[in-house]
């Protein structure tokens, strides 16, 4: 959660990773969504550990959606959506479903 892709400052096409810090406010301001994959990306050994559920939080805070991807299964992610309250939408079964914050599912 430290680096993104982007193509601004001093990297201006070259899509290269840069520091979060180093990204124009202007830039941040006009983020809206924070989305990502959790299992072994937000995760550590399948753990959610508080520095990333606190990270989530802030980013919350920060006015920006929470969206969470997993391959998991539906009743998991279900759980999950209902256990974090920061989180806006899950989508589970590898893109199959999609949970929003009042346990809504919709599938395809």
């Amino acid at each position: 959660m430290e680096t993104t892709r982007s193509g601004y400052g001093n990297n201006i096409g070259k899509n290269k990773l840069i520091p979060l810090n180093q990204i124009p406010e202007n830039v941040l301001s006009e983020i809206k969504i924070f989305a990502a994959d959790i299992d072994d990306t937000l995760t550590i050994k399948g753990r959610l550990t508080t520095a990333v559920i606190e990270k989530l939080v802030q980013l919350k805070k920060q006015g920006l959606s929470i969206v969470l991807v997993t391959g998991r299964a539906t009743g998991w992610g279900q759980a999950l959506v209902n256990y974090f309250e920061f989180i806006d939408y899950l989508i589970s079964e590898n893109g199959l479903v999609l949970i929003n914050n009042q346990s809504s599912i919709a599938t395809n």
